[in-house]
């Protein structure tokens, strides 16, 4: 994981716990709890069922979940880790939490609300 991937605002690992970026530095990052810790040391968060759900999708069959965005639907694949936008219909990787948060930022100019 680098600097460049984070926003302020990304769910991270930090130490196996879950962590909020509030400021980024060149080679640290500190939280909203106002610890800080190397970029290094940090770990992304793997999305997952449970992930998902409290992202906001809803689950439409074994694999594939669901998220309704303005006029857009979301769909991930859970099997193949991959996102497509409903206009689109193409399909592309994401794996990870603080990518989703970042794609849906770049979409709505918002954040993403995630009940962790």
């Amino acid at each position: 994981m680098t600097a460049k991937e984070l926003r302020i605002g990304n769910w991270v690992d930090w130490n196996g716990e879950n962590g909020v970026v509030s400021q980024i530095l060149e080679h640290e990052v500190v939280f909203k709890c106002g610890e800080d810790t190397l970029i290094s040391e940090l770990k992304p968060i793997e999305l997952t069922e449970e992930i998902l759900l409290k992202c906001g999708f809803s689950k439409d069959n074994e694999l594939y979940f669901r998220f309704y965005l303005l006029d857009k639907s979301i769909q991930y694949d859970l099997d193949d880790n991959c996102i497509c936008i409903s206009d689109s219909w193409e399909w592309n990787k994401i794996k990870y939490l603080h990518q989703l948060q970042n794609l849906y930022w770049c979409l709505c100019n918002e954040e993403l609300n995630v009940n962790m």
